[in-house]
Protein backbone atom coordinates (compact mmCIF):
# COMPACT_ATOMS: atom_id res chain seq x y z
CA UNK A 1 0.00 0.00 0.00
CA UNK A 2 1.13 3.57 -1.11
CA UNK A 3 1.50 6.56 1.07
CA UNK A 4 -1.50 7.94 -1.21
CA UNK A 5 -3.76 5.42 -0.38
CA UNK A 6 -2.46 5.17 3.51
CA UNK A 7 -3.19 8.87 3.97
CA UNK A 8 -7.16 8.83 2.05
CA UNK A 9 -8.09 5.65 4.16
CA UNK A 10 -6.75 6.91 7.57
CA UNK A 11 -8.57 10.38 6.45
CA UNK A 12 -11.92 8.01 5.75
CA UNK A 13 -11.24 6.34 9.27
CA UNK A 14 -11.32 9.41 11.39
CA UNK A 15 -14.08 10.53 9.67
CA UNK A 16 -16.18 7.57 10.46
CA UNK A 17 -15.24 7.85 14.23
CA UNK A 18 -15.67 11.34 14.62
CA UNK A 19 -19.38 10.74 12.94
CA UNK A 20 -19.67 7.88 15.27
CA UNK A 21 -18.29 9.54 18.41
CA UNK A 22 -20.60 12.33 18.02
CA UNK A 23 -23.74 9.72 17.50
CA UNK A 24 -22.27 8.14 20.93
CA UNK A 25 -22.66 11.26 22.78
CA UNK A 26 -25.97 11.83 21.30
CA UNK A 27 -27.24 8.85 21.77
CA UNK A 28 -27.18 9.81 25.89
CA UNK A 29 -29.31 12.79 25.19
CA UNK A 30 -33.04 12.59 26.15
CA UNK A 31 -35.47 13.10 23.39
CA UNK A 32 -37.72 15.33 25.86
CA UNK A 33 -37.36 17.43 28.90
CA UNK A 34 -35.52 15.46 32.27
CA UNK A 35 -35.66 17.66 35.39
CA UNK A 36 -32.92 15.58 36.86
CA UNK A 37 -30.38 15.64 34.32
CA UNK A 38 -31.00 19.58 33.99
CA UNK A 39 -30.48 19.89 37.60
CA UNK A 40 -27.13 18.08 37.52
CA UNK A 41 -25.91 19.86 34.80
CA UNK A 42 -24.27 22.85 35.47
CA UNK A 43 -22.83 24.53 32.42
CA UNK A 44 -25.19 27.27 30.80
CA UNK A 45 -24.12 26.85 26.79
CA UNK A 46 -24.74 22.89 27.38
CA UNK A 47 -28.53 23.54 29.16
CA UNK A 48 -29.21 26.23 26.08
CA UNK A 49 -28.25 23.59 23.63
CA UNK A 50 -30.43 20.97 25.18
CA UNK A 51 -33.81 23.19 25.88
CA UNK A 52 -33.61 24.19 22.28
CA UNK A 53 -32.91 20.24 21.14
CA UNK A 54 -36.28 19.54 23.00
CA UNK A 55 -37.76 22.35 21.73
CA UNK A 56 -37.11 21.28 17.92
CA UNK A 57 -38.27 17.94 19.29
CA UNK A 58 -41.26 18.82 19.99
CA UNK A 59 -42.03 21.02 17.04
CA UNK A 60 -41.19 17.66 14.74
CA UNK A 61 -43.69 15.51 16.77
CA UNK A 62 -46.20 18.02 16.54
CA UNK A 63 -45.34 17.76 12.55
CA UNK A 64 -45.45 13.92 12.78
CA UNK A 65 -48.95 14.44 14.92
CA UNK A 66 -50.24 16.49 12.29
CA UNK A 67 -49.52 15.77 8.94
CA UNK A 68 -49.52 11.80 9.88
CA UNK A 69 -47.09 9.52 8.21
CA UNK A 70 -48.15 10.74 4.38
CA UNK A 71 -47.22 14.29 5.43
CA UNK A 72 -43.63 15.78 4.78
CA UNK A 73 -41.80 17.45 7.78
CA UNK A 74 -40.90 21.15 7.72
CA UNK A 75 -37.49 21.07 6.24
CA UNK A 76 -36.47 24.56 7.76
CA UNK A 77 -37.39 22.82 11.41
CA UNK A 78 -35.20 20.19 10.11
CA UNK A 79 -32.77 21.91 9.33
CA UNK A 80 -32.96 23.84 12.98
CA UNK A 81 -32.31 20.48 14.89
CA UNK A 82 -29.66 19.32 12.97
CA UNK A 83 -27.68 22.61 13.66
CA UNK A 84 -28.65 22.09 17.08
CA UNK A 85 -27.76 18.41 17.31
CA UNK A 86 -24.64 19.66 16.02
CA UNK A 87 -23.97 22.70 18.66
CA UNK A 88 -24.72 20.65 21.42
CA UNK A 89 -22.38 17.56 20.56
CA UNK A 90 -19.75 20.81 20.21
CA UNK A 91 -21.23 22.13 23.58
CA UNK A 92 -20.75 18.67 25.39
CA UNK A 93 -17.33 18.35 23.93
CA UNK A 94 -15.40 21.31 25.50
CA UNK A 95 -17.56 21.14 28.85
CA UNK A 96 -16.25 17.32 29.60
CA UNK A 97 -18.22 17.40 33.18
CA UNK A 98 -21.72 17.95 31.74
CA UNK A 99 -20.00 14.89 29.58
CA UNK A 100 -19.63 12.21 32.06
CA UNK A 101 -22.90 13.57 33.91
CA UNK A 102 -24.75 12.56 30.64
CA UNK A 103 -22.60 9.41 30.59
CA UNK A 104 -22.81 8.02 33.77
CA UNK A 105 -26.67 8.15 33.24
CA UNK A 106 -27.10 4.20 31.45
CA UNK A 107 -30.26 4.35 31.26
CA UNK A 108 -30.44 6.83 28.87
CA UNK A 109 -28.91 5.06 26.37
CA UNK A 110 -31.60 2.51 24.77
CA UNK A 111 -30.67 -1.20 23.64
CA UNK A 112 -30.92 -0.13 20.49
CA UNK A 113 -28.71 2.36 20.09
CA UNK A 114 -26.23 0.42 21.80
CA UNK A 115 -26.58 -1.96 19.38
CA UNK A 116 -26.17 0.84 16.30
CA UNK A 117 -23.49 2.14 17.73
CA UNK A 118 -21.57 -1.40 18.05
CA UNK A 119 -22.25 -2.41 14.34
CA UNK A 120 -21.19 1.15 13.01
CA UNK A 121 -18.16 0.88 14.63
CA UNK A 122 -17.28 -2.70 13.20
CA UNK A 123 -18.32 -1.86 10.04
CA UNK A 124 -15.43 1.05 10.36
CA UNK A 125 -13.10 -1.48 10.99
CA UNK A 126 -14.23 -3.51 8.16
CA UNK A 127 -14.07 -0.39 5.91
CA UNK A 128 -10.58 0.53 7.16
CA UNK A 129 -9.43 -2.68 6.22
CA UNK A 130 -10.84 -2.89 3.06
CA UNK A 131 -9.03 0.12 2.21
CA UNK A 132 -5.53 -0.68 3.56
CA UNK A 133 -5.56 -4.04 1.78
CA UNK A 134 -3.80 -4.12 -1.40
CA UNK A 135 -4.39 -6.22 -4.59
CA UNK A 136 -1.72 -8.90 -3.50
CA UNK A 137 -2.72 -9.15 -0.15
CA UNK A 138 -6.25 -9.97 -1.41
CA UNK A 139 -4.53 -12.47 -3.40
CA UNK A 140 -2.63 -13.70 -0.96
CA UNK A 141 -5.90 -14.13 1.67
CA UNK A 142 -7.82 -15.43 -1.03
CA UNK A 143 -5.57 -18.74 -1.43
CA UNK A 144 -4.80 -18.70 2.31
CA UNK A 145 -8.95 -18.74 2.21
CA UNK A 146 -8.76 -21.24 -0.67
CA UNK A 147 -5.96 -23.82 1.21
CA UNK A 148 -7.99 -23.95 4.69
CA UNK A 149 -11.13 -24.42 2.69
CA UNK A 150 -9.27 -27.82 1.15
CA UNK A 151 -7.55 -28.38 4.29
CA UNK A 152 -10.84 -28.54 6.38
CA UNK A 153 -12.46 -30.56 3.81
CA UNK A 154 -9.51 -33.18 3.98
CA UNK A 155 -9.86 -33.21 7.73
CA UNK A 156 -13.25 -33.93 7.39
CA UNK A 157 -12.96 -36.72 4.90
CA UNK A 158 -10.19 -38.27 7.12
CA UNK A 159 -12.51 -37.63 10.45
CA UNK A 160 -15.57 -39.72 8.12
CA UNK A 161 -13.02 -42.29 7.48
CA UNK A 162 -12.08 -42.76 11.13
CA UNK A 163 -15.71 -42.63 12.14
CA UNK A 164 -16.64 -45.36 10.36
CA UNK A 165 -13.43 -47.98 11.05
CA UNK A 166 -14.86 -46.85 14.51
CA UNK A 167 -18.29 -47.97 13.65
CA UNK A 168 -17.06 -51.12 12.22
CA UNK A 169 -14.55 -52.03 15.18
CA UNK A 170 -17.61 -51.50 17.56
CA UNK A 171 -20.18 -53.56 15.89
CA UNK A 172 -17.08 -56.57 15.66
CA UNK A 173 -16.56 -55.88 19.89
CA UNK A 174 -20.65 -56.69 20.25
CA UNK A 175 -20.34 -59.87 18.38
CA UNK A 176 -17.59 -61.11 20.04
CA UNK A 177 -18.77 -59.66 23.47
CA UNK A 178 -22.19 -61.25 22.80
CA UNK A 179 -20.47 -64.57 21.24
CA UNK A 180 -18.55 -64.35 24.79
CA UNK A 181 -21.99 -64.17 27.20
CA UNK A 182 -23.22 -66.81 24.81
CA UNK A 183 -20.29 -69.07 26.13
CA UNK A 184 -20.25 -68.03 29.45
CA UNK A 185 -23.94 -68.72 29.87
CA UNK A 186 -23.44 -72.41 28.50
CA UNK A 187 -20.70 -72.77 30.48
CA UNK A 188 -22.51 -71.86 33.80
CA UNK A 189 -25.56 -74.17 32.45
CA UNK A 190 -22.90 -77.02 32.11
CA UNK A 191 -21.45 -76.50 35.25
CA UNK A 192 -24.63 -76.24 37.08
CA UNK A 193 -26.10 -79.36 35.74
CA UNK A 194 -22.59 -81.59 36.76
CA UNK A 195 -23.03 -79.92 40.30
CA UNK A 196 -25.91 -81.30 40.41
CA UNK A 197 -25.57 -84.28 39.00
CA UNK A 198 -22.20 -84.70 41.27
CA UNK A 199 -24.50 -84.18 44.16
CA UNK A 200 -27.04 -86.62 43.40
CA UNK A 201 -24.39 -88.91 43.23
CA UNK A 202 -22.80 -88.47 46.41
CA UNK A 203 -26.18 -88.42 48.07
CA UNK A 204 -27.24 -91.82 46.92
CA UNK A 205 -23.70 -93.43 47.28
CA UNK A 206 -23.90 -92.28 50.98
CA UNK A 207 -27.35 -92.99 51.43
CA UNK A 208 -26.74 -96.68 50.18
CA UNK A 209 -23.33 -97.05 52.70
CA UNK A 210 -26.07 -95.77 55.48
CA UNK A 211 -28.34 -98.53 54.61
CA UNK A 212 -25.31 -101.31 54.27
CA UNK A 213 -24.43 -100.34 57.55
CA UNK A 214 -27.69 -100.62 58.96
CA UNK A 215 -28.47 -103.71 57.67
CA UNK A 216 -24.90 -104.82 58.91
CA UNK A 217 -26.00 -103.74 62.49
CA UNK A 218 -28.86 -105.60 62.93
CA UNK A 219 -27.69 -108.84 61.63
CA UNK A 220 -25.21 -108.57 64.60
CA UNK A 221 -27.47 -107.99 66.80
CA UNK A 222 -30.02 -110.99 66.05
CA UNK A 223 -27.26 -113.01 65.98
CA UNK A 224 -26.01 -112.07 69.82
CA UNK A 225 -29.89 -112.78 70.64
Amino acid sequence: MNTLTGIEAERVNQILKHAIDRLQILSYVPTSWDDDLVVDLKCQPVLNSLERLWMCEEQLKEIDMSMGLEGVKDITTLKQAHRVCRATCRNLIADRDSLQVMMGRPELQSDDFSKFIKYLNELRSQVMQRLTTTVEDEAANRALLHDLTERERHFEESRDVLQNKLNDLRKERETVCNGLDQTIRKLQHELQDITQVKGNFFFSFFANGFLHSTTILKSRVFRKK
